[in-house]
């Protein structure tokens, strides 16, 4: 029974398609909440996606194999002919459906129905069914939208507490969340992010990747107060719904940890390892992500299960749902571009939160409020309130975003209070000041003076140099000196990694597309209209780094698997191709020899490492978190930006693999666009950004 058909009683009046989904998550509600299918949470899940995708207009995305990855986590290019997956359980769908409306849903007035050869859902209202009038009774009016529980109110609760419920209705569908007011409540300017509140405390996250803390705060405002941490380098995560304990990471390896409040104690989490984790609600489970995907474990770190894998190895900002139902993320898919993810705590249903939004995507940094009404998140800046499609009437004709601020400055790391009355955020004023370490006297000094700016690449003769300026994302060439400064790139072009080419008539640079994909584009030095350089290739090749004699270029990909691959262009501007030996490897940088690729190593170590075209081996040079590899202008050396343990500039000789410490970064706090940027003056001088933004905890008042 492949197809049958859902039963329409005569009486009623016939079927006609809906228009809106005003009557179709309401309808999807009930289906949810029903016997039919309390065991069938799966098959529940498959209809959620297909209704959802139906709802955002995403239609022509409803084919087998587009389901199978995006539900059920099939590879992109599975077979469905071998894995027929799909097609068996929208089967099993359609004959779950047909029993729920022969049962449980015989009087709903919305169908749902899912056509034989279709993944697309249809839906259909019908009015209910109006019953003769037992003789001798006079006849009573009603509206098409009377029913049978309108009667049954009246006839328990009364006339006033019928007026009172359609009152509240009416105000439920009209509510919309907006801010009316704020109030600073730090005034320090430090860099700073919010960990959690248990109702009384703010707890603050401070510092940065190399030297993180912990500090609380009453809600109201007043003076902050440190928490200890006995171990130090560990970066608070999250706070337990109780409040009695903090979630920390020592970032690298990983480790998670607890810390016990208001004690202090800190205790190991088992096994667990993971850069972003939050525990469950009811504090039975903990999710984290690594590099490999999402994984649940109890509590303590014990009992480890994959959940799924990721499309992407930078996961952060992980949310359960206060229901404990969904694991909401943010994944970082290619270099400056966020996206929220959605997956079930079953582990099916993995997909892009707000497919199409946005082009391309910016969405970070979201949590829900206490009563899972909303998901606020921040997208350019600002603060946004997602209803949630459990909550139908909060949502009126489409589940859309709802702008909450208009801030002239950034805002960032949103925190609703337990009362549903105050949103925090951290607001921030970017700038950096770009300085350069001078070895002889050992101190930082502006250079170019002291323009907020990074990601330099100088000419081949030293005389040109070409950099982005920050928080603006603006290209710019001029001559070393800071004279005959030129723009080259205007929105939407977000430049990273320019580099000149050889014979210094033309410079490469990365940028987003309007598809959120990063290519690799070439504008000429003396300005001009930039051109993609890979017309037809959409596979995210970016971060180019010419050969000397200006005939090949290499470049990293990591739009798709999560490991990144290296990849090569011919000569005579052949396509490029993947490098043999190249994946697993990032940020190359050919030696000016021509004879050496620098880059950094994914697996199974992470490092600096160099491959020798005339051996066609990679020699692995260190193993240490960082990244930002430069070659030495004599070629002997390599420098590497080491963090966020012990931060420093390395120096490591490529013949003996001897390192040295050029300058120790502990107490320098960078900034940028990716947070953290080395590079390297025509004098072998290290170059960075230092912050000179400011950044404090906000209180916006909520109404309604």
């Amino acid at each position: 029974m492949d197809n049958p058909r859902l039963p329409v009683s005569s009486d009623p009046q016939s079927p006609t398609p809906v228009d809106g989904d005003t009557v179709v998550l309401p309808a999807l509600e009930r289906i949810r909440v029903s016997q039919t299918f309390q065991n069938s949470k799966k098959l529940f899940g498959l209809l959620q996606f297909l209704v959802m995708a139906a709802q955002r207009g995403d239609e022509k995305g409803l084919k087998e194999t587009t389901i199978g990855a995006g539900f059920y986590g099939r590879e992109a290019n599975y077979d469905p002919k071998k894995d027929g997956i799909v097609r068996t359980q929208a089967s099993r769908l359609r004959e779950r459906l047909v029993e729920y409306y022969r049962s449980e849903g015989a009087s709903d007035p919305t169908i749902i129905e899912l056509p034989r050869g279709s993944y697309v859902p249809v839906f259909q209202h019908r009015e209910p069914a109006v019953k003769a009038e037992e003789p001798g009774t006079a006849p009573v009016a009603r509206s098409k939208r009377s029913g049978r529980w309108i009667r049954v109110l009246i006839a328990t609760v009364g006339v006033a507490a019928i007026a009172g419920l359609a009152l509240w209705f009416s105000a439920a569908w009209q509510a919309r969340p907006r801010v009316s007011g704020y109030s600073q409540l730090t005034h320090d300017g430090q860099p700073k992010w919010l960990v959690g509140t248990d109702g009384v405390r703010l707890f603050i996250g401070t510092g940065n990747l190399f030297d993180p803390g912990l500090e609380e705060m009453p809600i109201g405002g007043g003076d902050s107060a440190p928490v200890r941490i006995p171990l130090s380098g560990l970066r608070p995560l999250a706070l337990s719904f109780k409040g009695d304990q903090v979630l920390l990471s020592d970032y690298a390896p990983a480790n998670l940890w607890s810390l016990h409040l208001p004690g202090g104690t800190l205790q190991r989490l088992g096994a667990a390892a993971g850069a972003e984790a939050a525990w469950s609600p009811d504090g039975t489970k903990l999710a984290y992500g690594d590099p490999q995907g999402l994984w649940i474990a109890a509590s303590d770190g014990s009992s480890a299960r994959k959940l799924v894998n990721i499309p992407s190895r930078r996961l952060y900002a992980l949310e359960w749902s206060p229901d404990g139902t969904r694991l909401r993320f943010t994944l970082w898919l290619t270099v400056n571009v966020p996206s929220l993810w959605e997956v079930s705590a079953e582990g099916s249903n993995l997909h892009p939160l707000l497919p199409g939004w946005q082009k391309p995507t910016d969405e970070a940094e979201g949590r829900w409020t206490t009563d899972g009404r909303y998901y606020v998140f921040q997208s350019g800046g600002q603060i946004w309130a997602l209803p949630d499609h459990r909550f139908p009437h909060l949502s009126g004709t489409a589940i859309k975003p709802i702008k909450l601020t208009n801030s002239p400055v950034k805002l960032a790391s949103p925190l609703p209070a337990r009362d549903g009355k105050t949103l925090y955020a951290v607001g921030r004023t970017e700038r950096g000041t770009l300085v350069r370490y001078d070895a002889r006297t050992r101190s930082f000094e502006p250079y170019l003076s002291g323009i907020s700016a990074e990601f330099l690449d100088f000419s081949r003769d030293g005389e040109w140099v070409t950099y982005v300026t920050y928080p603006d994302l603006v290209l710019w060439r001029s001559r070393r000196d800071g004279s005959d400064r030129l723009r080259l790139t205007n929105p939407p072009f977000a430049p990273y990694m320019p580099r000149w080419s050889p014979d210094g008539t033309q410079i490469v640079f990365s940028s987003r597309s309007s598809a959120g994909v990063h290519l690799t584009y070439s504008v000429p030095a003396g300005g001009g209209e930039p051109e993609p350089m890979f017309q037809g290739i959409s596979n995210g090749l970016h971060d180019a780094s010419w050969s000397p004699d200006g005939s090949r270029m290499v470049m990293t990909n990591e739009k798709g698997p999560p490991v990144a691959e290296l990849w090569i262009r011919g000569p005579g501007g052949k396509d490029p191709t993947i490098m043999p030996s190249g994946r697993g490897y990032y940020n190359a940088r050919w030696s000016r020899d021509g004879q050496r690729i620098l880059a950094i190593r994914q697996q199974p170590t992470i490092g600096p490492s160099v491959f020798d075209f005339k051996t066609g081996k990679w020699t692995d040079l260190a193993t240490l978190n960082g990244g930002f590899v430069n070659w030495s202008h004599d070629g002997q050396s390599v420098y590497f930006l080491r963090f966020p343990n012990d931060p420093a500039v390395v120096k490591i000789d490529v013949a003996s693999r001897r390192m040295e410490t050029v300058v120790d970064l502990s107490d320098f706090q960078m900034t940028g666009v990716m947070r953290v940027w080395l590079g390297l003056a025509p004098d072998d001088s290290p170059l960075l950004l230092r912050d000179a933004g400011t950044q404090d905890v906000y209180a916006l008042e909520l109404t309604p």
